[in-house]
């Protein structure tokens, strides 16, 4: 396999410019990879407390059973509702979960929710 880049196809693709050849050496590459599929990283990084609290404010009564379409993990549900805690946004008793007046005014915000605390 070669580094190289099919020259005929990048000429048709600007209009059949001229191409222009430089003498080099071509050579061999080799691909490394890991046969083990890797964590997702993606839905780790992704803070949760922004969408319970938007929920919370669309009315949806019960945020930690809600039919996600890809389910987070219940680690990630709870840091989020701890931290919506932390900022007054939430009141938690037991296993339900409620907006505060200052929530509902933090919803407004399209911010983070450690952003739209004021």
């Amino acid at each position: 396999m070669s580094a190289t880049m099919d020259v005929d196809l990048f000429s048709q693709y600007f209009n059949k410019s001229p191409v222009l050849y430089l003498e080099g050496r071509q050579h061999p590459i080799q691909i490394y990879y890991t046969k083990q599929t890797q964590t997702d990283y993606l839905q780790a990084a992704c803070n949760l407390a922004s969408v319970i609290l938007q929920l919370l404010a669309l009315g949806v009564p019960d945020v930690l059973n809600f039919d996600f379409m890809s389910k987070p993990s219940p680690e990630s549900l709870r840091t989020a509702v701890e931290q919506l805690c932390i900022l007054g946004a939430v009141d938690r008793k037991d296993d339900q979960v409620s907006l505060t007046p200052l929530g509902k005014k933090m919803a407004c915000f399209p911010l983070e929710p450690r952003f739209s605390k004021f």
